[in-house]
């Protein structure tokens, strides 16, 4: 059996604000876990199991194909359906994502779903 870090329960977001807090603590736990498993390896213990971390999600569930008058080629959704994807490096894609997922609210008016994926 692997080493994981504690499961955390996937939350819903009405504030893109909120969501990109949440995916950067999923981020920041899963990073400290491996973190920690490294630093007692190099002081000399052997690890019992496989350590594994994963990335966070970020999904949405619309059944509107409605978008938002923009020009803009990304921020929507094709059509309805659920849609998820993993994100890595929030502290480097921070206003990346933050922008994504205000558009995604503006453009279709869901909740955003952040949780902890399958994605090693």
């Amino acid at each position: 059996m692997a080493q994981i870090p504690e499961f955390t329960e996937p939350t819903l977001h009405t504030d893109p604000t909120e969501a990109l807090a949440q995916v950067q603590r999923i981020y920041q736990q899963q990073i400290g876990h491996l973190r920690e498993a490294m630093q007692r390896f190099v002081a000399g213990e052997t690890p019992t199991a496989h350590v594994r971390a994963f990335y966070p999600f970020i999904r949405v569930q619309t059944t509107t194909v409605a978008r938002a008058a923009t020009q803009l080629a990304y921020g929507f959704v094709e059509g309805p359906g659920r849609y998820e994807t993993t994100l890595t490096r929030p502290d480097l894609f921070a206003r990346y994502y933050a922008e994504q997922f205000r558009l995604l609210r503006a453009s279709h008016n869901v909740e955003l779903e952040v949780g902890i994926s399958s994605q090693p």
